[in-house]
């Protein structure tokens, strides 16, 4: 199993560092890529993660940006990871619902995305790492994210980070 945890345009974001040791708990190939350009993530995604685990921040319409005010609208971002036969995109960064209401438009795609709104601090290293060590195991995702974090008729979920998770295709599994 392969896994990047990337960064487009700005310094490394909140977690950055702590989700990249998270991820290598529980799967031996993990690379960590901050970069300047989205030309730069081009190659990266091209080249066969199953995982990619990205930190950016969105605007209102789902649109990334560089460091260079170039950009990548969400959608494109969701089409070039389903391209490169990549089974989960994560948005790591906290970003409004409407970024990704307005631009992550993953119809038509298999690729399974989870998109952050809230990591709540220290809870999102907690909960991602309670999800990769069931994953890594060969749970299911959709069953794995419901164990966790119960939809309905659950307990609480305030300590859990604020996520949407979009699960098109047939049950996810991650193993080792």
């Amino acid at each position: 199993m392969r896994v990047l945890v990337c960064n487009i345009g700005a310094a490394a974001h909140e977690g950055f560092d702590g989700d990249a040791a998270v991820y290598r708990k529980y799967y031996d190939k993990v690379d960590i890529l901050a970069v300047r350009l989205k030309s730069e993530l081009f190659p990266a995604l091209q080249s066969g993660y199953e995982i990619v685990h990205m930190f950016s921040r969105c605007s209102q319409e789902g649109v990334l940006s560089d460091l260079a005010d170039g950009t990548l609208a969400g959608t494109e971002l969701i089409r070039l990871c389903s391209g490169s036969r990549t089974k989960l995109l994560w948005i790591a960064a906290a970003n409004p619902s409407a970024s990704y209401i307005n631009g992550f438009r993953a119809k038509g795609s298999t690729l399974n995305l989870i998109m952050t709104l809230d990591r709540k601090g220290d809870q999102f290293a907690f909960f991602l790492g309670k999800l990769l060590s069931r994953l890594s195991s060969g749970e299911k995702l959709p069953h794995a994210w419901t164990a966790l974090a119960p939809q309905k008729g659950g307990p609480p979920t305030s300590d859990l980070p604020d996520c949407i998770f979009f699960a098109p295709g047939p049950p996810l599994s991650l193993p080792r």
